[in-house]
């Protein structure tokens, strides 16, 4: 079984990967065996809270395939990342049972979301060609109104903008849109007119981001992270998973 063949196998893989590299750095700091008990108490913290990442993974492959996928999977893992996963600190274990305790309360907080911004623009119509360029959806335009709506091409979030009724100042806010295809987005938009403040770049927080402004000087972000977005390897250990 190769655990790229499942949903989250790709997941699975970068966890499985970093629980190495950390196992790796304890072990040449100490001299000692790359397992959690040989760890500071630093590294432990960062490599168990990893292995309960892998483990959560696990579950999440265990619900939807079985246990025989879950199974192949495991033995399909380096050495470090199993041992790292069999040898979960007690207190980790506590607190994953505490998890599973509140998942009802979580279940019921889901109904809270952000899925649509509204921003002030000085001319309706060329919002819209700004942002239908960026690669939104029109599905609203009041002109009488000044208000037009957005669809994001997952399907899952709106964006809108409405005239001000007064000359709009610099923001600092800025607002961003994730793309898996960000470095070749970038290429066709310059191509299409579109002016970045700064090309894709690598951040020292795992993101790629590339900047720009929309007519009305909106700071605007186009931006890559993938898995760490939700869950960076700093991510709190006490932070819930929905």
């Amino acid at each position: 079984m190769n655990f790229k063949d499942v949903p989250v196998g790709a997941r699975i893989g970068d966890l499985a990967v970093r629980i190495d590299e950390l196992a790796k750095a304890a072990s040449q700091s100490q001299g000692t065996t790359s397992n959690v008990a040989s760890t500071t108490g630093s590294e432990q913290g960062t490599l168990g809270w990893t292995a309960r990442q892998l483990r959560s993974a696990l579950e999440d492959v265990r619900t939807l395939l079985g246990d025989d996928v879950v199974n192949g999977l495991i033995a399909a893992l380096p050495e470090t990342a199993s041992a790292a996963v069999r040898d979960l600190p007690a207190e980790l274990e506590r607190r994953i049972s505490s998890d599973s305790a509140a998942t009802p309360r979580l279940t019921a907080e889901q109904s809270l979301r952000l899925n649509q911004v509204t921003i002030p623009s000085s001319n309706l119509a060329r919002s819209i060609e700004f942002y239908r360029g960026l690669g939104l959806q029109l599905i609203v335009r009041d002109d009488s109104a000044g208000y037009a709506r957005l669809l994001l091409p997952d399907g899952g979030s709106t964006f809108s903008v409405h005239v001000a009724d007064s000359p709009l100042s610099p923001s600092q806010v800025v607002i961003y849109f994730e793309c898996d295809d960000l470095d070749d987005r970038v290429t066709r938009l310059r191509a299409a007119g579109y002016a970045f403040s700064s090309m894709p770049e690598d951040q020292s927080w795992l993101w790629r981001e590339a900047r720009l402004e929309d007519p009305d000087g909106q700071p605007l972000c186009l931006f890559y992270a993938g898995v760490n977005r939700k869950d960076p390897p700093w991510r709190l250990v006490d932070a819930p998973r929905t």
